[in-house]
């Protein structure tokens, strides 16, 4: 019988390349006020990862975010939502 082939790689990610956006400018601090948040990994290569499969946290001092970890979008895109504190 023949299995498929199977493997794991890890792929470095580089924090200073990876791109991070808000779809809002600026939020009222009124706990209702929200932005999406959407990261875009890149590695230490400087290229967009094509893929998903990584967790993602992103934590703020000024709001929620949510879900925790962030929607894996597989195509190594993540994102959530920031609610204003």
């Amino acid at each position: 019988m023949l299995l498929p082939a199977w493997g794991f790689s890890q792929v470095p990610i580089d924090a200073s390349e990876t791109s991070i956006t808000l779809s809002a400018n600026a939020l009222v601090a009124n706990g209702i006020d929200s932005a999406l948040l959407t990261i875009q990994l890149v590695d230490t290569e400087g290229t967009p990862l094509s893929t998903g499969g990584a967790t993602v946290r992103a934590q703020s001092t000024l709001g929620a975010i949510s879900p925790t970890p962030l929607t894996d979008h597989g195509d190594g895109t993540y994102s959530g939502v920031l609610v204003s504190g």
